[in-house]
C-alpha cells in the first residue's frame, strides 16, 4: 500500500522482478541513495530515543 500525490492510498501488487546490471555511475548513485536514507533513519531512531529519555524540568 501507498499514497499518490493525492492522499488517496493505492494498493501496489508486484508480478514479478526483472535484475538487471548497474553501470559503475548508477551503482554508486544507488548506493549513496541507500546510505543516505539509512543514515536518516538511524538520526530519527536516535531523536525519538532522547526525546523519549529526556527529563523536562
Amino acid at each position: 500500500m501507498a499514497t499518490n500525490a493525492h492522499g488517496d492510498i493505492v494498493l501496489i501488487a508486484l508480478d514479478s522482478v526483472t535484475p538487471r546490471l548497474l553501470d559503475e555511475q548508477k551503482r554508486k548513485a544507488f548506493v549513496s541513495q541507500l546510505n543516505q536514507g539509512m543514515n536518516g533513519m538511524v538520526f530519527d531512531a536516535l531523536l525519538t530515543n532522547l526525546r523519549a529519555a529526556a527529563q523536562m524540568q
